[in-house]
């Protein structure tokens, strides 16, 4: 037997601290090492529990302090990708639309907003189509609507993507990207955040949303990353807000 066998909570604690080291060189501050300590037992848990009786969005919990901050009882927000950060959501806005890839899962959120009677959200299921051009993906284009998750190449997200387009530019004071095709959704809901609004990529230091991070930060007023631990990843992970 391996020392880490004998001594997995030992092994489980030196992989967070090396995270969190990280994480305070990056933004350091009292704020992040309280993050550190508070969060820890609920990351190496990484259970569901209280995914709906404590609705929270899946991110650092310093980017969730910042939308608790935008809440507004007049704001209207844009979601891909759903969850318990919809009904978070739809308890501080006016009106919250999501889309949802997953079929299943867009059944069981419908029966919870039902159940919680909020009425507030359009919830929208937008599954992937079939691929009709062949050729080579890039999950970095936003014109190839390309997951990089498994399965997916024999299908394109072009609807699910082109969802916010039927609404008017400049509609909705927050837009969050937390589902597929990241890059595409950037591209398409960009101008449907209005000035002063802010745009939200979940997971932005991943390497192929590098891309869109460049040209949303040199075309945005400001940008603002948090990072740290995460709900169902063993990894920290960062989110980033552009104010436009």
């Amino acid at each position: 037997m391996t020392s880490q066998e004998s001594y997995p909570e030992l092994y489980t604690l030196r992989f967070y601290i090396r995270q969190s080291v990280k994480a305070f060189f990056r933004q350091p501050g009292l704020e992040m090492l309280t993050d550190i300590f508070r969060d820890y037992g609920k990351w190496k848990s990484q259970g569901y529990e209280n995914l709906f009786g404590n609705p929270k969005p899946w991110m650092a919990a310093g980017a969730v302090r910042f939308i608790e901050s935008l809440q507004s009882k007049s704001g209207k927000v844009f979601e891909y990708g759903s969850g318990a950060s919809t009904v978070f959501m739809a308890t501080r806005f006016e009106k919250v639309v999501s889309t949802e890839h997953e079929e299943g899962w867009h059944s069981i959120l419908k029966g919870q907003l039902a159940e919680k009677g909020l009425t507030n959200v359009e919830y929208v299921f937008q599954g992937p189509e079939p691929r009709i051009l062949d050729g080579p993906l890039n999950p970095e284009n936003p014109d190839h609507y390309h997951s990089v998750f498994d399965g997916y190449d024999p299908v394109t997200f072009r609807n699910y993507a082109s969802e916010i387009d039927r609404f008017p530019d400049g509609y909705f004071d927050l837009i969050i990207v937390d589902g597929r095709v990241r890059p595409s959704c950037l591209k398409h809901s960009w101008p449907k955040l209005k000035k002063g609004g802010f745009m939200v990529l979940d997971n932005s230091d991943r390497p192929h949303y590098q891309k869109m991070v460049n040209e949303l930060t040199a075309k945005s007023v400001s940008k603002t990353s948090f990072y740290g631990p995460v709900a169902q990843n063993p990894m920290f992970q960062e989110t980033t807000f552009w104010k436009k």
